[in-house]
């Protein structure tokens, strides 16, 4: 009786948030990606990498770092620890959200899939493949229509593409030291 009432009085999850809770349950099994920025006519490669890094007083903590070969850096430590390095044509977050830093851009779509109600969902071609775009208030993300799996962002006129992949300790050990 009480699966019949929850049935009747709960509204369906809308496709577009179910999609993107799906999309950020992929991203947030990962722990590393690389990502292509396109800022205006320059083109920008990042390293990220979501782990055990070097935090407050040499001490191993949980965090992000992500590597642009334009020699900018971002790195947090927790929600309230945010450093930057290098040049910036980015904010430190944009810049992690655009480099599909993981666990920063997974928390941040599954929080819009559960709480934001004006996700919007359109059907697109991505390289001669389908593709879908989950339009967000401050954000487009791109997936995959068959896996889900995101493929890049748009975010204040800046479009990157991500690639997810497992983390080598090759690539952990020279991204913990920034190279």
């Amino acid at each position: 009786m009480g699966f019949v009432l929850q049935l009747a009085g709960l509204r369906r999850t809308p496709h577009a948030n179910a999609v993107a809770a799906r999309a950020a349950t992929v991203l947030l099994r990962y722990g590393f990606a690389t990502s292509t920025l396109r800022l205006g006519d320059r083109v920008v490669h990042g390293r990220c990498f979501h782990g055990w890094i070097e935090g407050h007083n040499e001490r191993p903590a949980r965090g992000t770092i992500l590597v642009l070969d334009n020699g900018a850096s971002v790195r947090t430590l927790d929600p309230n620890t945010l450093l930057s390095q290098g040049p910036r044509r980015l904010l430190p977050v944009s810049a992690l959200e655009l480099a599909g830093c993981t666990q920063v851009l997974g928390d941040r779509i599954a929080t819009l899939a559960q709480f934001d109600n004006h996700v919007h969902l359109r059907r697109i071609s991505l390289l001669g493949r389908p593709a879908l775009a989950l339009h967000f208030e401050r954000f487009t993300l791109l997936v995959s229509a068959r896996t889900d799996r995101p493929l890049g962002v748009t975010l204040g006129g800046v479009a990157s593409t991500i690639r997810l992949s497992p983390l080598t300790p090759v690539a952990a050990q020279a991204l913990r030291q920034g190279e």
